[in-house]
């Protein structure tokens, strides 16, 4: 690295998927209702983006695409079963490289350690084993469960360990921290 690219002072970044929202529900985007506060402060101060599409219509082919850049005809994620084994690097390596800091939360198995979706994170959550009754329940137990609020404990959860990781992480390096939210997704 020459003495330029060393006094360049790189950006901390927190992507943070929430599965199953609607864009257009969400205030920053002109929805009516205040129904995102803390998402619309973000927006405020970080990058809100306008134009931007995914590359599949569920997760684990989306998200391979959102950490390879690649569609999933190129890096082979169409199932839940699908492991993200690709010889290319990651976004996640990639900034590893550069020297960030790496963080993954998942909270749910499609985007599992044993499918390979941690590849290039110094430290990857699987918060979704804190509660394994979740998985396997029928679907009105699900909707009772969404309706009680029960999956939330799984979301403060994460939110609690990103906190943690940032507080005690060295501020002299930038982070990357990736967080999958699935709270709302459960009734659907």
């Amino acid at each position: 690295m020459t003495g330029a690219e060393k006094s360049l002072k790189l950006a901390n970044i927190l992507l943070v998927v929430l599965d199953a929202v609607r864009f257009d529900h969400l205030s920053c985007y002109g929805y009516k209702r205040k129904t995102s506060p803390n998402i619309d402060r973000l927006s405020e101060r970080g990058i809100l983006y306008e134009n931007a599409f995914s590359t599949s219509c569920w997760t684990p082919p989306s998200h391979a695409s959102l950490f390879t850049g690649t569609y999933p005809s190129s890096h082979g994620v169409y199932t839940g079963d699908s492991v993200l084994d690709l010889p290319s690097k990651t976004l996640i390596e990639i900034l590893k490289d550069t020297g960030y800091r790496t963080l993954g939360i998942s909270t749910i198995p499609q985007l599992s350690i044993t499918k390979r979706f941690n590849r290039g994170f110094d430290h990857y959550i699987e918060a979704w084993k804190l509660d394994n009754t979740r998985w396997d329940v029928p679907r009105w137990k699900a909707k009772i469960r969404s309706y009680l609020h029960l999956d939330e404990f799984v979301t403060r959860y994460a939110f609690e360990q990103i906190q943690k990781w940032i507080k005690h992480s060295d501020p002299s390096a930038p982070f990357f921290i990736f967080a999958n939210m699935n709270t709302a997704h459960t009734p659907y």
